[in-house]
């Protein structure tokens, strides 16, 4: 039996709630956040390199990630990425597409941590993370949703424009 904290249980449903709500939104694509995130200097950039070097063909990218020690494994993909294939911590900041939202719905429930649980979903995925981490996890602040981050989303929306239809 896997046992998980109540924190955990709530990020875990948070992100399912996310990627439910993307699916319903008919687009194809989805820049998620979660509330406790910084960026780092930067960040439009490689945000935009990441998704011109992923292409239409990626199933989900990380912006942010913590390598699980031994256990990670990755290989050079281009400038800006590698391709993972396990071991990759943390939800904090990526792009996933409908595709693959629709998978991981298919998949729950959702057993342990939600960014335990997405790494055996990797199978026969392309699965991509940007080595710089370009979003971060807040170290200072618990988290809560007393800080804002839509003014940086108003400023990076022009970054997906183009590149797939009905883009979030």
């Amino acid at each position: 039996l896997i046992s998980v904290s109540e924190p955990e249980k709530g990020i875990s449903h948070s992100h399912v709630k996310v990627w439910k709500q993307f699916l319903d939104s008919g687009a194809e694509t989805a820049f998620i956040m979660e509330d406790d995130v910084r960026f780092k200097d930067g960040f439009l950039s490689s945000l935009k390199a990441s998704v011109e070097e992923a292409g239409n063909d990626f199933d989900i990218i990380y912006l942010s990630l913590l390598p699980a020690g031994d256990s990670f494994e990755a290989k050079s993909h281009s400038e800006h990425l590698l391709r993972a294939k396990k071991g990759v911590w943390w939800l904090s900041g990526y792009i996933i597409s409908r595709k693959y939202a629709q998978k991981l719905i298919s998949r729950l429930p959702v057993v342990g941590p939600v960014d335990l649980w997405i790494n055996y979903q990797f199978d026969e995925s392309n699965v991509f993370i940007n080595p710089k981490r370009p979003v971060m996890q807040r170290q200072e602040l618990t988290s809560s949703n007393e800080y804002s981050y839509w003014h940086y989303v108003r400023q990076f929306s022009n970054v997906f424009r183009g590149k797939r239809k009905k883009d979030i």
